[in-house]
């Protein structure tokens, strides 16, 4: 029998770093996302065939309860939503992307942007025949690889600290970004494409051990 090692929960605890920076940035490339998932988030941009402001609303329930609103000022759907309208509204593009599990907040969103003018949609609303039923088959996790891609190839996008997922797509875009001091602010992750809210220096264990 083959011997089976019991290895510690890594996920966030490897300093990717410590790797010359060319195998850091290349590394999570060796999986690609299912061709099924790749091709629905391309019909997803092809059907939206516009420039897009990328938005990762994290109100889910179990963001909630991860982090309450009562302690996370970043976990509250108004302190959200004011960060990303208003960056939004400067960017000159008026139509938003939002991924969320949370339908009702998606909808709050949508009715909160019209003040700025903004339309707001979802891979749900651009999808339509055989492609929404592709989608619907996936399971909540495959739905979102779809929403990460399309998320990917955003004129600007806007995250929270919280959330690795927000993360992940800054950092993968960062790579694309001028501006180099992303961790030095405004915003807890702040470039050219990306914004990640929260607290300056706070979460660093995502820009340090996330492989784009």
């Amino acid at each position: 029998m083959a011997p089976v090692i019991d290895l510690d929960r890594s996920y966030l605890q490897y300093p990717i770093y410590s790797d010359p920076e060319q195998f850091a940035l290349d590394f999570g490339r060796v999986l690609k996302f299912r061709q099924d998932t790749r091709l629905v988030a391309t019909k997803t941009l092809r059907n939206l065939n516009q420039t897009l402001f990328g938005v990762h609303l994290r109100t889910e329930r179990d963001s909630q309860q991860g982090w309450p609103p009562s302690l996370y000022n970043y976990s509250k759907y108004e302190t959200q939503s004011t960060s990303y309208l208003t960056q939004a509204a400067s960017s000159g593009v008026t139509v938003m992307y939002v991924a969320s599990g949370n339908v009702d907040e998606i909808a709050r969103f949508a009715d909160d942007a019209k003040a700025y003018n903004l339309s707001v949609t979802t891979k749900h609303q651009l999808l339509g025949g055989e492609d929404k039923v592709k989608l619907e088959a996936f399971t909540f996790d495959q739905q979102a690889l779809v929403d990460y891609l399309v998320l990917l190839k955003s004129s600007d996008f806007a995250g929270v600290g919280h959330s690795s997922f927000a993360w992940n797509i800054a950092l993968w875009r960062h790579q694309l970004a001028k501006q180099r001091d992303h961790l030095n602010g405004p915003q807890l992750m702040s470039d050219e494409l990306s914004q990640v809210y929260g607290t300056v220096k706070q979460y660093l264990e995502y820009a340090c051990c996330l492989w784009p």
